[in-house]
């Protein structure tokens, strides 16, 4: 049988197929979506779908923190991990290694944060793109 996925603004986002004895994916649904033309949008309203043609706008905020494993794999998508690596062994301030290594949560407005990523050649908003990036894995 088909579940249909739905993501956070109750979109549709696509299909896979489940048995009976599978866990139901959350955010899905047995009901089928309507058939979409072209710039048409099926959105998921409790027991059935709705077309909608505009794709609603939700603001995006930047987290305040994520886990250190988020953020290692934020910053090995966009292709700095090595760079970060790079300039914390050439730090010559043990704390900081000290608080890379241990702690779990990085914040965004921790002084380690941005010096780092401001030393690599990142300005506030690709930081924040950063966060951004890492709250959604």
């Amino acid at each position: 049988m088909k579940r249909y996925l739905y993501d956070s603004q109750f979109i549709l986002k696509g299909e896979i197929e489940v048995s009976k004895f599978d866990t139901f994916p959350h955010k899905s649904t047995l009901i089928e979506p309507p058939k979409l033309g072209r710039g048409e949008f099926a959105a998921f309203r409790g027991d059935k779908w709705a077309i909608i043609t505009e794709r609603p706008i939700v603001p995006v905020t930047v987290p305040e923190m994520v886990t250190k494993a988020q953020a290692r794999l934020a910053l090995y998508d966009a292709g700095k991990l090595a760079e970060v690596e790079a300039a914390l062994n050439a730090l010559e301030n043990p704390r900081a290694l000290i608080e890379w290594d241990t702690r779990e949560i990085l914040h965004r407005d921790r002084d380690l944060v941005n010096e780092i990523l401001s030393g690599i050649g990142l300005i506030d908003s690709e930081i924040d793109d950063l966060f951004i990036l890492a709250a959604s894995l």
